[in-house]
């Protein structure tokens, strides 16, 4: 990769063809009637790196809830996430880990390893990942401490959070400044960086385990459903507050927990998520896209669809 791809829309056949090249397994939810539905639209990119390590740049939003299960061979992985909400369950006694906005995990294990996930629907996701296997990586080119990271016995899992510094280099890797020969060597620079940080983690700078309650989960269950399914809406934090129950601060601090951006940013989301899908699939005009989002001036509608999706909406079709 020397510039980054155009933004693509994602089918189940290309879920199948990258499930069998990496061993992952999707379970849809709400799949609908259509033979090969878009699933997700954005950009991935894998960037081999000297030594036998590989760079996976990812900006995807998320049309469709999902499942996904893998067996990750021997190696490493570190993940950086710097948009999004992820939950996993990683490692023979499934370990959960909850990753917000620039929190990061680094793993290592001497044998093959379950990995579990579930992705919500209308959510971004963008993360840097170094991936690096046993079997591929080259014992000469490889850097020293990553072969001493791999040399030890067992499971290890640490977790980190990105500074600023890193996730300005991180960032760096969706717009690139330089093609062919410089930027490659650009995104070599990055890795290695990233690898570094990712090496000196430890147990102390994890990201806190979740501990909202069950009876929590639900309440802001309720929130999420009613912006997801209403996003043209006028939602006051008041009202959305009494339908979970809570105070509006309380609110406001277990929904950027849960769901790793706030209420008002999620409600946003959805509703550009919405107009894309409109301008896209059902012929929309940018008036009617702007008005069945929320969005009383098309102006405003203009710059935020701008903002999102790198271009006006005029031309997203």
């Amino acid at each position: 990769m020397t510039a980054m791809p155009a933004p693509r829309h994602f089918t189940l056949s290309d879920y199948e063809r990258f499930g069998e090249r990496h061993g992952f397994d999707y379970q849809w939810h709400e799949l609908g009637d259509d033979e090969d539905p878009c699933l997700a639209e954005g950009i991935m990119e894998e960037v081999p790196v000297a030594g036998g390590l590989t760079l996976v740049v990812s900006d995807v939003l998320n049309h469709r809830g999902y499942g996904a299960r893998s067996m990750m061979a021997p190696g490493f992985t570190s993940i950086l996430l710097l948009e999004g909400y992820a939950e996993a369950r990683l490692g023979g006694r499934a370990k959960r880990l909850t990753l917000n906005d620039n929190d990061a995990i680094t793993v290592s294990h001497d044998d093959t390893q379950a990995m579990t996930g579930e992705h919500r629907a209308g959510l971004r996701l963008r993360s840097v990942s170094l991936l690096a296997r046993e079997a591929t990586l080259s014992d000469q080119a490889a850097p020293a401490p990553l072969r001493q990271r791999l040399a030890r016995k067992g499971f290890s899992l640490d977790g980190w959070r990105a500074d600023a510094p890193l996730r300005a280099l991180a960032e760096s890797l969706f717009q690139p400044r330089w093609d062919g020969a410089l930027g490659r060597l650009w995104q070599e620079g990055v890795a290695l960086q990233m690898l570094a940080h990712a090496l000196s983690a430890d147990d102390q700078t994890r990201p806190a385990p979740a501990r909202l309650s069950e009876r929590d989960r639900r309440a802001l269950e309720r929130v999420r459903d009613a912006l997801h399914q209403q996003p043209e809406q006028d939602h006051s934090l008041d009202a959305l507050a009494r339908l979970a129950c809570m105070s509006s601060s309380t609110l406001r601090r277990k929904f950027q927990y849960a769901y790793g951006q706030s209420v008002f940013n999620y409600l946003r989301d959805r509703r550009l998520e919405r107009a894309s899908h409109g301008l896209r699939r059902e012929g929309w005009s940018v008036e009617q896209a702007a008005e069945r989002a929320g969005y009383r001036h098309a102006n405003n509608f203009a710059a935020a669809f701008k903002r999102r999706f790198g271009t006006v909406p005029s031309r997203w079709r």
